[in-house]
């Protein structure tokens, strides 16, 4: 189940980029529209192109926005993570799950929207570069208030689901030393 759920992560975030990619690639070879159309065969392109891309996208997203979000502190959350995982419930690991899979696509259309910005001034010209470049402004400030609501209650979450789990051990090999950032 894990697996298929981040499959479809992937693929929404990957799908999102496109937004911006498509029309990237097009100006850059020369293409004038930068829509193109959309046929059978070229799914079959889009499809693996969009799980790559929601890949690189969500690992580079993950990296941009918890230096943002908790400086120093991305060591702590995993080791939360890991506790939960390895001592929680199937029902609480399910739930946990969810919330990670919430914030990988948030964290993906956050980075797709402020790449979107840059490209669709340079790909874009007179009223359709108005409205694209609008659109991405309010994508990008929407998207960020919500991957930073949804990052919050998947703290929470943590934080109440480790209330509930037998302590964490201590662990001596770091104790005192500044965590890896």
């Amino acid at each position: 189940m894990q697996f298929a759920s981040a499959l479809l992560e992937y693929l929404v975030s990957g799908f999102v980029a496109l937004l911006w990619l498509v029309p990237l690639c097009r100006a850059a070879v020369g293409v004038r529209t930068p829509w193109p159309q959309i046929d059978e065969p070229s799914v079959y392109l889009y499809l693996p192109a969009a799980y790559v891309l929601g890949i690189l996208l969500d690992a580079t997203s993950s990296y941009l926005l918890e230096r943002f979000r908790r400086y120093g502190q991305s060591r702590a959350s995993y080791d939360r993570s890991v506790h939960i995982l390895t001592h929680g419930s199937e029902h609480l690991i399910r739930t946990m799950e969810a919330y990670v899979g919430r914030d990988r696509i948030a964290r993906g259309v956050v980075l797709s929207a402020a790449i979107s910005l840059p490209v669709y001034l340079s790909v874009f010209t007179g009223t359709p570069r108005l409205y694209a470049v609008a659109g991405s402004l309010v994508a990008l400030a929407w998207s960020f208030l919500v991957w930073y609501r949804l990052d919050d209650l998947s703290s929470k979450f943590k934080d109440q689901a480790l209330l509930r789990l037998p302590p964490r051990p201590v662990d001596n090999t770091t104790a005192g030393t500044k965590p890896r950032v």
